[in-house]
């Protein structure tokens, strides 16, 4: 398979085995589906020209080696399903610039991001402070910054090895808008609402279809994050210099092509709720295609060809990950 230049997992595939694809240095991009619950060790060993892989929530563990070498890899976001990842894992991945741990992160093992020199974000969600090894970060710079939920900075602060890193609260950016405004994508979703007066707190909470609770995040009055449960992995963005009259955060980590819904209460310091606000949004398949309260683009159809679905945008076709086909 050294010739293999994407992949995509059909859904009902329950394990990636040790090796399945060592070496395939052709390999660019890897979607796995939902459905696979183990991934061996050396899966995708020397994998040195892929550039993106989706790890999904079903998976718990990522074995040693796993990803070893894959030195095109820019940004890695490992879900909330993962309690723990094995020695090696990324060791190697010199290109990687912005790492993201869930929040059920326990264990992190030897050198598993060893060599990983270019690294300058880290976004930690877990409030327990994962275990790590003396070597797990070699060679990463400590100039980094580590990204954490407010309540809990001085814990990593004071941790050995985690408060090595230049330690700060994350928070939302401040933009200009006077609605809630939802933009999805593949695996993730922009969440835009509005500053309301004398709010003290923000709390989104997001659920599934079944009701069973995504993420519930905690923002103050000036958009920090106070504290996240259950939750997919977040990111923040730069704050504009702007007069705010509200905030956007990025929740990633989601499943694509599902729907969701989101509540977003504004309390005041008594936690009287002051508004609410409603919705729902559907992820894409890898391309972000709606925006809540805004039409969706008619112009976008999916379609089945020879047993592989396609998206058709304007005279333009698509695969699924969002890449032309010609």
């Amino acid at each position: 398979m050294s010739n293999l230049t994407s992949i995509s997992i059909p859904n009902g595939v329950t394990s990636i085995g040790d090796r399945t694809f060592y070496g395939c240095s052709n390999l660019t991009n890897v979607v796995i589906p939902n459905s696979v619950t183990v991934i061996g060790t050396y899966a995708f060993y020397n994998c040195s020209n892929m550039t993106a892989i989706t790890i999904p929530n079903s998976i718990t563990t990522i074995n040693s080696y796993t990803l070893y070498g894959c030195s095109s890899l820019i940004e890695v976001s490992i879900p909330n399903s993962v309690t723990s990842i094995g020695n090696s894992v990324f060791e190697g991945c010199n290109n990687l610039e912005t790492l993201s741990f869930g929040s059920s992160m326990e264990s992190i093992g030897d050198k598993a991001f060893s060599g990983c020199e270019r690294i300058i974000d880290i976004y930690s969600y877990a409030e327990r402070v994962p275990t790590v090894q003396n070597s797990t970060f070699n060679n990463v710079s400590r100039k980094a910054y580590l990204w954490v939920p407010a309540n809990r900075v001085r814990n990593y602060q004071t941790h050995e090895i985690w408060g090595e890193f230049d330690v700060k609260a994350m928070e939302a950016d401040e933009v200009n808008t006077s609605t809630v405004k939802i933009v999805p994508s593949d695996n993730s979703a922009k969440i835009i609402w509005p500053a309301i007066e004398d709010a003290d707190t923000y709390e989104i909470t997001i659920t599934d279809p079944n009701g069973n609770i995504v993420c519930k995040l905690v923002f103050d009055s000036a958009g920090l994050l106070q504290s996240i449960a259950f939750g997919a992995p977040c990111r923040d963005n730069a704050n504009e210099e702007v007069q705010a009259t509200g905030f956007r955060f990025e929740v990633t980590g989601l499943n694509a092509g599902t729907k969701y819904n989101y509540t977003i209460a504004s309390k005041d310091a008594t936690e009287t709720v002051l508004d609410t606000k409603e919705g729902s949004f559907t992820t894409t398949g890898g391309i972000a295609t709606a925006v809540d309260n805004a039409s969706v683009d008619s112009r976008l159809t999916k379609v089945l060809r020879n047993g592989q679905l396609f998206i058709l945008r304007d005279e333009n076709t698509y695969t699924v990950q969002g890449q032309e086909v010609r």
